[in-house]
């Protein structure tokens, strides 16, 4: 109903940020609401990536654009957003939906520098959190039952069998991914109400089909143990780098993985049915994001060398999706900080700016940890790199512009033995910045020291 209501509120341009951990059902309630409102003829859908915003504001009336990974989009949604500030008056009705894991610095500084566009933002955008949308008890034992008739109907579960019933009142559970998995256990004869054994049990479910995929290949010239093998190395893999923009692309990430010949060729073959991609790409890594998180973590535990496969002699795209999952992993569960630190050890020349932008796209705790590994083996070159990039007003890069900024201080106090004047007004805005950052990250005394 709130939906409905800012569609038809009469505002001619209208932004709304919906917010909530991977699993609560962003992208579904949207998915949901688009179709709806196509039923009623109303035009509503999903942006793609690559796709020009402007084509948005050709027609009038009531219309919904969604974008989804929206802190990731800025260049885009700022695209569009100077569209409607030059064009918008003249074609009213659109609202603009953006899906995100969380407010970040992405949101506080998109558009910053077009301060119309800005206003726009300041005047007109909303955030809403899922927490307002995430399901009761007795809603979640709802959803378990609607869920048991759907999985029933495409042939899960014993005919005749009731499907056992987790603990729903667990606080994961409010979150609806976790609901459907644990229906699809219950109808397996599984009562799992943990959130971690939960997606175990669906990650071992997801290679099942992998398994059956293998099988409808029928009599091939390799055997189905390999080729089952280089699914569960080809997987982790094509999930950290996002997909593979291309055939080619993905018969590249194969022979990486050091699989080649007819192994290669049905591995392909089975990842392209199970998996073929979507916005153009041949293929997809595993959804939803918090399984294909939990696939990958998986994979760290038994195979390290997954790190340098996904950030050695990988392209940035590449780097920078891994990282995005790597931080979004360690934000769902802090234990996992660890393949973050030892993704940045050693890699900071490659991936040092790299992490700068996931930071403020994606939040804690990259930034911490980049923080933690450039003071540790930055030199003062990467350090004044990093330090301009950090903006004035940071959340998530506020202890890297505080480390960045004392090593640069370092280094030219040291080269600058008898500074002039206009060196004098460097060290003395160095030593100011370096103030102001560390009262916001509550050293005071070290502050008063800078």
């Amino acid at each position: 109903a709130q939906l409905e209501d800012w569609l038809n509120d009469g505002a001619p341009f209208g932004i709304r940020l919906f917010t909530g951990p991977g699993g609560s059902g962003k992208t579904r309630l949207l998915i949901e609401w688009c179709r709806q409102l196509r039923d009623q003829s109303i035009p509503a859908g999903f942006v793609a990536s690559n796709e020009d915003t402007a084509p948005l504001l050709a027609v009038g009336g009531p219309r919904v654009a969604v974008f989804d990974y929206a802190e990731t989009r800025t260049e885009q949604l700022e695209e569009l957003l100077c569209h409607v500030r030059d064009r918008g008056a003249e074609f009213p009705g659109l609202r603009v939906v953006l899906i995100a894991r969380q407010e970040g610095d992405w949101w506080q500084q998109l558009c910053e520098d077009d301060h119309d566009a800005r206003q726009l933002v300041h005047q007109l955008g909303r955030i809403q959190s899922l927490d307002e949308f995430l399901p009761t008890e007795a809603e979640r034992h709802a959803l378990f039952d609607r869920a048991v008739v759907a999985f029933r109907a495409r042939g899960k579960g014993a005919e005749g069998v009731d499907a056992l019933v987790p603990d729903l009142t667990q606080p994961h559970f409010a979150q609806p991914l976790f609901v459907l998995m644990g229906a699809l256990a219950g109808l397996n004869g599984k009562r799992i109400s943990g959130a971690q054994e939960l997606l175990d049990e669906t990650l071992e479910h997801e290679k099942a089909y992998w398994a059956k995929a293998v099988r409808d290949l029928g009599r091939i010239k390799a055997t189905a143990e390999d080729v089952r093998d280089a699914l569960d190395e080809a997987m982790p893999l094509l999930t950290l780098w996002g997909g593979a923009p291309t055939k080619k692309d993905a018969k590249a990430l194969v022979e990486r993985l050091d699989i080649h010949g007819e192994v290669a060729r049905y591995t392909l073959r089975v990842l392209r049915k199970l998996y073929s991609g979507h916005d153009g790409r041949w293929l997809s890594g595993l959804e939803p994001d918090i399984l294909g998180e939990h696939l990958v973590a998986k994979r760290l535990e038994r195979d390290r060398g997954l790190l340098g496969l996904a950030l050695d002699k990988a392209t940035d795209e590449q780097r920078k999706h891994s990282l995005t999952v790597l931080t979004r992993l360690a934000q769902r569960r802090p234990s996992e900080r660890r393949w973050l630190i030892q993704a940045l050890q050693g890699r900071l020349e490659t991936l040092a700016v790299i992490a700068t932008d996931i930071a403020l796209e994606t939040g804690d705790p990259i930034g911490q940890i980049l923080a933690k590994v450039v003071k540790q083996e930055a030199d003062a070159d990467l350090a004044e790199v990093l330090m301009k990039r950090c903006p004035e007003k940071t959340t998530a890069l506020l202890e890297v512009s505080a480390v960045s900024t004392l090593l640069v201080l370092a280094d030219k106090k040291r080269c600058w033995s008898e500074p002039n004047e206009k060196q004098l007004s460097e060290l003395s805005r160095l030593a100011n910045n370096l103030s102001v950052d560390l009262s916001a990250l509550g050293r005071r005394e070290e502050a008063l020291d800078a």
